[in-house]
């Protein structure tokens, strides 16, 4: 009989060590400490929180354009990881502010591994996933469906 149950108690120790998935919506919130005025600039940015993880899209030049990732690791800055997606996405803007939100991947360290953007703007709906290497992003799947008018 134990050594039935071990299959199964090992599984479920599997299972419990493997990276956490959270969804992160827009906040009004104030940045975490030390982004200060780079995260609070809404012409530039718009942030995305859930607790003490952050994923914020920057779009002006100075400091620079990309994502900010705030985890258990500290603060991570990325160059955009799709510019032609990322700009129609801030141009056209969500249908509605709940329709566009990403959901992370986190290691046991609470560090973010990779994240996918959801969204559904004017007649376009999908996600575009991305891993979080050591110094970029790389998009690993991008799907895009079109409604008819």
């Amino acid at each position: 009989m134990k050594r039935l149950l071990l299959p199964f108690v090992l599984l479920g120790l599997v299972l419990a060590c493997q990276a956490a998935e959270i969804t992160l919506r827009p906040t009004p919130d104030a940045a975490p400490a030390g982004l200060g005025e780079i995260a609070e600039d809404r012409a530039c940015t718009r942030a995305y929180r859930h607790q003490d993880t952050w994923l914020i899209e920057r779009r002006c030049a100075d400091p620079s354009p990309g994502i900010i990732l705030v985890d258990a690791g500290g603060t991570r800055r990325f160059a955009s990881y799709d510019s032609a997606f990322t700009d129609w996405a801030w141009q056209e803007e969500c249908n509605r502010e709940e329709d566009c939100y990403y959901t992370l991947s986190l290691d046991r360290q609470g560090r973010i591994t990779a994240f996918a953007y959801h969204f559904d703007i004017n007649l376009s709906d999908g996600v575009v996933r991305v891993r979080v290497e050591r110094d970029r992003l790389v998009v690993t799947d991008k799907r895009i469906t079109d409604r008819p008018s």
